[in-house]
């Protein structure tokens, strides 16, 4: 397993600061949450002057905006963003780190299997993801029992938590494709960004045009935080597609980098 221990510790301080900046920017958003309550009229009042199309591309339901979930449900796609970044990037680093240093040859020519070599990569992948989110996770449930205990017994608010993993599991082995299929890998951080960001574009279009097949486009809205919260439950043939998005993905680039040419 040297070659798990290894990216362990090569990703450990680039995943210490993105937890960083996930919790945190969820925690800003949510401490903010009881000058929402005292500022309740006003804020509706400011809503009025928005189109409805607008205001649901945000994840603002008037409805609930003022619940606790409400405003969870607002706050959770920016953390969304910051994921999928962090967990673009970190596949693409992982799995192209020989290849962005032009020393494929080096891992490659070693006597473990490429297969073993693809396992481990990927096992360490998601042993970080998981690990982050127990963090993330841990971190949700004390703000949200500071604020109001009674909302971490209910499903909805564990089906939005969990949907950071599911969205960092999507974008992550999109990285992976990505980082076995691109001949060449130079400025990893650029690519991720622009991979989330595109995606997330997609999602605000979708919205604002309320283009319902737009929406098997974005994993974004695969696991919506609006949509959960409504429906108490995950948009089904959504979520297929995300988990058949992962699945593919492990494939495709499990065939392709085990049959890659050195060099």
């Amino acid at each position: 397993m040297n070659i798990w221990r290894f990216e362990l510790r090569q990703s450990l301080m680039r995943s210490v600061i993105w937890t960083i900046i996930i919790t945190g920017i969820a925690g800003l958003f949510l401490s903010v949450y009881p000058s929402y309550q005292n500022g309740a009229d006003e804020f509706l009042k400011l809503l009025e002057g928005y189109p409805p199309q607008l205001i649901a591309a945000f994840n603002i339901n008037p409805d609930t905006i003022f619940t606790y979930l409400g405003f969870y449900a607002f706050v959770l796609p920016f953390v969304f963003i910051a994921g999928s970044i962090y967990a673009t990037n970190l596949a693409l680093t992982i799995m192209g780190r020989e290849k962005s240093m032009n020393a494929s040859e080096f891992l490659l020519a070693k006597p473990v299997s490429r297969t073993m070599i693809w396992l481990q990569k990927i096992l360490a992948l998601k042993t970080i993801l998981i690990i982050h989110n127990v963090i993330f996770t841990v971190i949700m449930v004390g703000i949200t029992s500071y604020f109001d205990q009674t909302q971490i017994t209910k499903p909805s608010f564990w089906m939005m938590t969990l949907a950071l993993f599911l969205i960092e599991l999507i974008f992550a082995n999109l990285g992976i494709l990505l980082a076995v299929l691109l001949k060449r890998l130079k400025s990893i951080t650029s690519l991720a960004v622009g991979i989330a960001v595109s995606f997330y574009v997609i999602s605000l279009l979708q919205a604002l045009l309320e283009n319902e097949l737009m929406a098997y486009l974005t994993p974004f809205q695969y696991v919506n935080p609006q949509y959960i919260l409504e429906n108490q439950h995950y948009d089904c043939p959504l979520l297929a597609i995300g988990l058949g998005i992962i699945i593919l993905s492990a494939l495709v680039s499990y065939t392709r980098y085990t049959n890659q040419d050195v060099g």
